[in-house]
């Protein structure tokens, strides 16, 4: 039995989604500003800023759900500590 191609020739094969070029820049905080982040081929995360700095950021700007009871999972806390 033939299957039929569903493109509209009917010779040619469906292309793959058209992904985002590399080259886009997202939008980022004004103190992220030219932050890039990658995944090298030995699948290490590699990012044109340091980690401290990063985690500077991230400490003044998002709050920590985890020390306070206003999180989705709240409760959680304790069972995390009872597991460790």
């Amino acid at each position: 039995m033939e299957r039929k191609n569903p493109s509209k020739d009917g010779n040619k094969p469906r292309k793959p989604a058209v992904r985002k070029a590399a080259d886009e820049n997202a939008r980022v905080h004004k103190n992220l500003e030219g932050f890039q982040i990658g995944i090298n081929t030995f699948g290490e995360i590699s990012s044109n800023f340091a980690v401290e700095r990063i985690n500077e950021f991230l400490n003044k700007n998002v709050p920590d759900r985890r020390l306070t009871d206003s999180g989705p999972e709240s409760g959680t806390e304790a069972a995390y500590e009872t597991a460790g």
